[in-house]
């Protein structure tokens, strides 16, 4: 049996399997759902760090020395502390960047 020979049966399962929704829900969408999801979120993750991490972060920042990268990186990490209540406040200094930032260049355009 060739490989496109057995993708296209798995695809075919994979679609029997999301369609079986619609008599109740049942095992087979459950894998069939979990088993989208998983390869959909792996598949971004890869892109992402691929494509975007590795030749515009990762690159510049640790094998060129360009340090100016630190400051967006650390301001990005930031925003995550949204989730943790101890640490919350910390995230304000991001948006009041922002803020700060887009009103000093926008103000003196009119």
């Amino acid at each position: 049996m060739s490989s496109e020979l057995l993708g296209a049966w798995v695809a075919t399962g994979l679609t029997l399997a999301i369609f079986s929704f619609l008599y109740k829900d049942n095992p087979f969408f459950k894998f069939g759902e979990h088993l989208y999801i998983g390869v959909s979120v792996g598949y971004s993750l890869t892109v992402l760090i691929f494509n975007f991490m590795l030749p515009k972060w990762w690159t510049p920042l640790f094998r060129e020395g360009n340090m100016v990268l630190l400051v967006p990186t650390v301001l990005g990490l930031l925003i995550w502390t949204r989730f943790f209540p101890r640490f919350s406040w910390l995230s304000r200094w991001t948006f009041a960047f922002v803020v700060g930032f887009g009103a000093g260049v926008q103000i003196p355009r009119y």
